[in-house]
């Protein structure tokens, strides 16, 4: 990857990008960051900022100044989310999922991709991003991101090795998202890795409660949600783990419904919960259970399973043939909502998804999350829309930038009650009032300095944390989750050896 990343291109003169900050009127980390993007000879930079630090603006400024000299700037998002920030820029954009599987328009003149959440690519992606960008004659490539957020789940850092390895980088440094400079402070703390010192001030704010029991620190978290709720503040509560968030997500509804602001009345409606099977065990018959739903996005004549149909699974079949040699004939049978039965060996067909199916009661007035992207309806993965309309067979729901859609509730499966979120699904959004669930006994990998930071960095106006124990909570927050660089571990016996040979111990 290293060696992709390097080379010249020409450049814009800085002294005309500074003018045109000044009558943009843009801040000094925001011309630093555009000065820097524009002039930089290297054919790829970095645009580094703390959460809140105008990013996205800052690129969408970029973009303008780019554009009126005759380049071209399309934007690549991680997800849909970031996708949809880009568009709101004014950028051209696509997930880079899509981007690397379907053709991009026909090139015409200089090129520039702004490739946003940069902290969320891994490795794989980004190789075929830039063989891409390479095969293109891309002219420019600019990762926009914070490498203190969350990171990829999959395989690798790239861009965290790009920059140890002096990619040109400019760095938004100025929070402007908080409007209460106590909170603002918290948060410069947090990104700084200061982490005790932020639940100090937390702490002195009054903005942390610590409740033992689990049911009455959520009774609590729910009533907050209400005061804001009733306040016409955007609130969003986030807890690490998708067991917490389904509990919180269904005592803050029961509260809304007792205080009349969803309807008494709802349906029962069965959604989706991804499996989150790898790649092996989607082969792997045995890897299934009795009841999950399987969608198949490419579908197979032979097997009499159409494009885009679900099918729930009736048995896991596991039969030896042999036991001699170890044959085995292991299947599933599938069941079609007409009743027809198919037999399945998951290990010959591709494009499979497993899900398990739950039942949500749902109202009008209920807030939804899409848990996955419905890019037939451009609604983003993690968006979220209040339910304005409900039937048997119809769900209407408004976002929140007012857009309403319709759709057949059968559609509606892949979402979740919105008003809890975990932090990794939080990330790249903004609301008025966070409240942040933190059980000081979860593991490291969903309580860390990472979790924190995300959580608290979301609100505008408000942000209190709610945990079982105080002290606790400290060291749990202020734990590390740091993903060793493949290239770190090639590169550690060398510098061990060159240690050794300089007296120098580990």
């Amino acid at each position: 990857i290293r060696s992709a990343i390097d080379g010249q291109v020409t450049t814009i003169g800085a002294e005309e990008v500074r003018q045109w900050a000044v009558t943009r009127k843009l801040l000094s980390d925001q011309a630093d960051a555009a000065i820097l993007t524009l002039t930089t000879p290297k054919w790829a930079s970095a645009i580094e900022g703390l959460a809140g630090s105008t990013k996205t603006t800052t690129v969408g400024a970029v973009k303008e100044f780019a554009e009126a000299h005759g380049w071209t700037v399309l934007g690549f998002g991680t997800t849909t989310g970031s996708r949809d920030a880009l568009t709101d820029a004014g950028i051209d954009s696509r997930t880079i999922a899509k981007a690397l599987a379907s053709p991009l328009p026909t090139k015409n003149g200089r090129e520039m991709w702004i490739i946003d959440e940069s902290s969320l690519l891994a490795t794989r992606p980004v190789n075929q991003l830039l063989k891409l960008a390479r095969e293109r004659g891309v002219e420019r490539l600019v990762f926009v991101g914070d490498q203190r957020q969350h990171l990829a789940i999959e395989a690798g850092s790239p861009v965290r090795q790009f920059l140890a390895d002096n990619l040109a980088v400019a760095q938004l440094t100025t929070i402007r998202r908080q409007q209460d400079p106590e909170l603002r402070k918290v948060v410069e703390l947090t990104a700084n890795e200061r982490i005790a010192e932020a639940i100090d001030l937390l702490t002195e704010q009054k903005r942390v409660t610590a409740i033992p029991n689990t049911a009455a620190r959520y009774e609590r978290i729910a009533a907050d949600y209400l005061d804001a709720y009733e306040a016409g503040q955007r609130a969003l509560v986030i807890s690490p783990a998708n067991d917490e968030r389904r509990a919180l997500n269904q005592a803050i509804r029961e509260r809304l419904v007792a205080h009349r602001y969803v309807a008494s009345l709802g349906r029962e409606h069965q959604i989706l919960i991804p499996r989150d099977l790898t790649p092996a065990e989607l082969r792997h018959a045995p890897s299934y259970h009795e009841g999950d739903v399987l969608y198949f996005s490419r579908g197979s004549k032979k097997q009499g399973i159409p494009k885009h149909a679900y099918l729930t699974v009736g048995a896991v079949n596991t039969e030896h043939l042999s036991l001699e040699k170890g044959a085995r004939d292991d299947h599933l049978t599938l069941r079609a909502e007409n009743g027809r039965e198919i037999r399945f060996d998951p290990d010959k067909l591709k494009g499979v998804r497993a899900y398990t199916a739950e039942s949500r009661t749902i109202a009008v007035g209920d807030r939804l999350e899409w848990r996955e992207a419905d890019n037939q309806r451009r609604i983003a993965n993690h968006q979220h829309g209040t339910i304005t309309r409900l039937d048997a067979q119809q769900l209407e729901v408004q976002f929140e930038n007012g857009r309403k859609v319709s759709m057949p509730l059968a559609d509606a499966r892949k979402v979740d009650l919105g008003y809890a979120s975990t932090s990794h699904a939080a990330q790249g959004s903004t609301v008025d009032r966070v409240i942040v669930n933190i059980d000081s006994h979860r593991s490291p990998d969903l309580v860390n300095q990472r979790q924190c930071y995300v959580s608290l960095s979301r609100a505008r106006l408000d942000a209190r944390i709610y945990t079982d124990d105080l002290e606790r909570m400290r060291r749990a927050v202020a734990r590390t989750q740091e993903k060793e660089l493949a290239l770190d571990v090639v590169q550690k016996p060398r510098r061990q050896v060159q240690q050794q040979s300089h007296g120098f111990r580990m």
